[in-house]
């Protein structure tokens, strides 16, 4: 993942910390003493990197209002929500011999971008493809989760 401006560090670290109010731009501009179009400039850059979404609500009838927030304002940096659902999926499966076929029908993740998704866990140490002969010459690949992998806890914030 990229490294985050400052004030996107600023932006997601308020709303976690106000995690479940509705906030708007202008609410967080005011708290951290940014103007309102930069926190329109680094909520938009944290929407295009799907960190954020926009909800938009008529308040009393008569005033439309946009709120901000921030996606699973739980997750740990630097793990999609795709990379938590693998690792809590082959947790659950330890012992069992699955495949990413078997892994992608399971979590409903489009096959590249879960093939994608391994391979950053498998670069963090948290993920492994053990190769195993069947039938002759034919090779598979059953996906386990290393020591690491099985011993993440995702409330942790210094899980990556």
């Amino acid at each position: 993942m990229a490294k985050l401006s400052e004030n996107s560090v600023k932006v997601i670290n308020y709303l976690k910390e106000n995690h479940g109010k509705k906030m708007t731009s202008q609410d967080v501009a005011a708290a951290l003493d940014m103007t309102t179009a930069t926190v329109n400039g680094v909520f938009t850059s944290l929407s295009n990197k799907k960190l954020g979404y926009r909800e938009s609500a008529t308040i009393k009838g008569a005033v439309d209002a946009t709120f901000i927030g921030i996606v699973d304002a739980d997750r740990p940096e630097g793990l999609s929500e795709n990379a938590v659902a693998i690792l809590d999926y082959l947790a659950t499966v330890k012992g069992k011999d699955i495949t990413t076929d078997d892994a992608v029908a399971a979590t409903g993740i489009e096959k590249r971008k879960f093939t994608g998704t391994f391979n950053s866990l498998v670069k963090k140490g948290l993920a492994e493809r053990i190769p195993v002969k069947v039938e002759g010459d034919i090779e598979v690949k059953y996906l386990v989760l290393t020591e690491a992998g099985m011993s993440f806890d995702p409330e942790s914030a210094d899980a990556e």
